[in-house]
């Protein structure tokens, strides 16, 4: 299953693209994977406890890895759109804006591993984790 893009996802993506800028998120982001699968497999043991009827059991069936880390790291470029977005509207959108918003993505590049990015990865992290697992729950009983 493709995450399919609304207008509003799509417009983020588009306006960090338009920034150059999503490629360095990306890479950002890539040198995270293992901490995300890491929280997939956490995600997959809680929801394997809680497990006691089929139908919930095959929503650990459809669960997919690639899907989590796809989920996570769209909605970190989102996450960061916005912020981004919120500078240009306060600084209406000036150059120095353009310069900021570059400067703090290439920061994240460069260092992955600074405490404060991590920081951010796990704060998404958590609220993907948040919305599987209320999915989960929502999900049928058999």
């Amino acid at each position: 299953m493709q995450y399919d893009f609304s207008k509003e996802d799509k417009k983020y993506y588009r306006f960090l693209e338009d920034l150059g800028l999503l490629y360095y998120i990306q890479l950002f982001l890539n040198n995270h994977v293992e901490r995300i699968q890491f929280a997939f497999e956490q995600i997959l043991e809680k929801i394997q406890k809680k497990s006691e009827d089929d139908c919930k059991k095959q929503f650990i069936r459809e669960f997919d890895r690639e899907q989590f880390v796809d989920f996570v790291k769209i909605t970190f470029c989102i996450m960061c759109a916005k912020t981004i977005m919120k500078l240009f509207i306060h600084h209406q959108q000036d150059q120095l804006s353009i310069l900021t918003a570059q400067v703090w993505v290439k920061k994240m590049w460069n260092n992955p591993q600074d405490k404060q990015y991590v920081e951010q990865i796990d704060y998404v992290i958590g609220k993907c984790e948040d919305a599987i697992l209320q999915a989960y729950e929502s999900s049928p009983k058999s």
